[in-house]
């Protein structure tokens, strides 16, 4: 008789959350049991056990790890429910898998050890448990399990395990970096020969669009203290701000009474004054975690009951949008307008501007002199232009970077989204030559691309349908991996909802964060933006023609998309997605000459997302990827 050994294991799963060790643990006296391993196993005598009580995940878990543990093994496995012990199908000495919390007391105990988003796989005896703490963390086991242990077309199980996974949260408030003061900031072009106009932090941008009003229930610059923790705990270094200024009668944040008034519901004051601090408090609380805060400003006019209408009908001309246009001929007008957005950036400390509707307004002169005059003041701050924009020494970047203009608009995006990268182009080709990248008329000249920065904006305010739907490659295969500035609306990463209903006055509902599935989302997400800053050479690297990213197609065989691969120095990140409803085993060949390596090279190969070290084999190597996930590699040239 032998020590049982179990092989603890605390590991980085595929949902990414905390870190991999190992320990032994000793469960005994020698002659207390038997040795039993998982390397000799005739899975052909197992059966699935499902509780009679489980819910539909744990079903369906439970029935996908028959079908996968039958292929690989070439033999049918039985399943069936704890109801009934013994029947013509499972004979009473039937050995056993157990998926969920079951009747058997071995499942039970180890139920009992389990909060809702935990999960173990356990060999114990001659059952083999898979269970969580809820009957969605049971499902996340099942295809742990699958994805880890059945490889292809063989069973790969360690002989002895203990697998447990214990949820922490991913907090990459630490990678944010530092927020600086603008005598610290140096100033970069935004394209070739261009002007030295855009601050340096701009190449460390990941940005989310907030709407004060609609992210708390509170709805106030107090109570978004809570989403800044948030955005910090995620990585998230930019927020776009919709507009703050008083809405007035008929107005609703994007129509309002002015750029020099301030929404007393979001300050909790009808003094302007006053309001202004209590932005400037908010602004030095983002500045505290490492955010920039950029503001939205309206050019296009006011609401008909503004004072400003009134006092000044001479500054007004025509209608927009069913209110009154501001007349940008006036010279008065304009001196009021940029006077008053240069004192805002002042007395508020805020880094920026997007500017709504731009340059379709004003075109490039205004916010040019609004750049200019903040400079002069000591203050280096980022314009962001709504529509596709020549860049004119003013614009540092527009919101939408890529949106395939040729055969569709800005509207039809925001009324029925598309994913671009996932349904309509090649990610690499789109990138290497400027598809669908970029203002208008430089697309249709086949010049697209030929800037600096560009976002790849997942989702904004103006959306009517939901697009991210807990699709992990909608966000980070086409963003946060990808060589953009990554952009979407607050609440898409843990699944907020809208369906022919503007983002802009869905309430986002916190408790979203409840729900298991949710949860492990937003979890993925933020390690996508971990790996992100953790690699910043990789990922911060912006040439002045974005047509030269350092990005190139990455082979694939069973593969469903475009792989591709990041590169820089001695490193290169892989982003091989699945884009399936089925786990995808996939061989993955290294792009070396691609990224300007020796095929010779010799190379360590980590697996980023659990942190686990991959054997490659003749310049190629496999994984096993989740539905619709991203696996992501790192090759190192030693």
């Amino acid at each position: 008789m032998k020590r049982f050994i179990s092989l603890f294991i605390v590991f980085i799963l595929t949902f990414n959350i905390i870190s991999c060790t190992n320990t032994k643990v000793d469960n005994g006296d020698e002659s207390s049991e038997e040795e039993i391993t998982l390397a000799d196993i005739n899975f052909s005598e197992y059966s699935v056990i499902r509780s009679d009580l489980s819910q539909n995940k744990t079903t369906l878990a439970a029935v996908k790890l028959r079908k996968y543990l039958s292929e690989a093994i070439g033999t049918e496995l039985k399943i069936g429910t704890d109801f009934v012990k013994k029947t013509e199908d499972i004979p009473l000495d039937a050995k056993e898998i157990l998926v969920g919390e079951t009747n058997r007391a071995e499942s039970q105990n180890a139920f009992e050890k389990l909060e809702d988003f935990d999960f173990m796989i356990k060999l114990e005896s001659e059952k083999i448990l898979i269970i969580g703490g809820s009957d969605s963390s049971t499902s996340a086991a099942v295809d742990y399990f699958i994805v880890n242990y059945i490889n292809g077309n063989k069973v790969n199980i360690p002989e002895d395990l203990e697998y447990m996974f214990k949820y922490t949260p991913i907090d990459n408030s630490n990678l944010i970096p530092a927020y600086v003061s603008d005598d610290k900031v140096t100033l970069e072009a935004c394209e070739t020969g261009g002007d030295e106009m855009t601050p340096d932090w701009a190449k460390t941008l990941i940005m989310m669009e907030i709407h004060l009003a609609t992210a708390t229930p509170e709805g106030t610059f107090a109570s978004a203290v809570k989403v800044l923790d948030h955005c910090a705990q995620m990585g998230v270094n930019g927020i776009w701000l919709t507009p703050i200024y008083e809405q007035g009668p008929g107005g609703n944040g994007y129509g309002n009474i002015g750029p020099h008034s301030v929404e007393p519901a979001l300050t909790g004051t009808g003094d302007y004054e006053e309001g202004w601090k209590v932005v400037k408090d908010f602004v030095d609380e983002a500045h505290k975690r490492g955010i920039r805060v950029i503001l939205d400003i309206i050019t296009w006019g006011t609401v008909t009951a503004a004072p400003l209408f009134s006092e000044h009908p001479e500054w007004y001309k025509g209608e927009a949008w069913g209110n009154q246009a501001f007349n940008w001929k006036v010279e008065e007008f304009r001196e009021w307008f940029i006077s008053t957005c240069v004192d805002n950036i002042l007395k508020t400390g805020a880094d920026g501007y997007r500017c709504d509707c731009e340059p379709n307004y004003t075109g490039y002169s205004i916010f040019n002199q609004i750049r200019e005059r903040c400079l002069e003041a000591g203050r280096k701050i980022l314009v962001i232009a709504e529509d596709g924009c020549k860049r004119e020494d003013c614009f540092d970047f527009e919101q939408d970077g890529v949106l395939n203009y040729i055969g569709w608009t800005r509207g039809e995006q925001y009324q029925t989204p598309k994913r671009f990268y996932i349904d309509e182009f090649n990610i690499v080709d789109s990138v290497k030559n400027g598809l669908a990248i970029g203002e208008n008329s430089l697309q249709q000249r086949k010049r697209g691309g030929q800037y600096r920065f560009y976002t790849y904006c997942v989702s904004n305010h103006d959306f009517q349908y939901s697009i991210v739907n807990r699709n992990r490659l909608t966000i980070g295969y086409q963003a946060i991996m990808a060589p953009f500035i990554p952009l979407w609306y607050f609440g898409e990463e843990f699944n907020l909802q809208a369906e022919r209903q503007v983002f802009y006055f869905v309430p986002v509902d916190w408790s979203l964060l409840d729900d298991y599935d949710n949860l492990m989302f937003l979890e993925d997400i933020k390690k996508y933006i971990q790996i992100r800053r953790t690699y910043p050479e990789i990922f911060e690297y912006y040439p002045f023609d974005h047509r030269e990213s350092n990005i190139c197609a990455v082979n694939t065989e069973n593969g469903n998309l475009q792989a591709y691969a990041r590169y820089s120095g001695n490193k290169m990140i892989i982003v091989v997605p699945n884009n399936s409803k089925n786990i995808l085993s996939v061989k993955i060949d290294i792009p070396f000459e691609e990224a300007g390596f020796e095929k010779t090279s010799s190379y360590k190969l980590t697996n980023l997302m659990n942190g686990s070290e991959i054997k490659g084999e003749n310049n190629s190597f496999s994984a096993n990827i989740e539905a619709e996930h991203m696996g992501i590699y790192l090759i190192e040239i030693i």
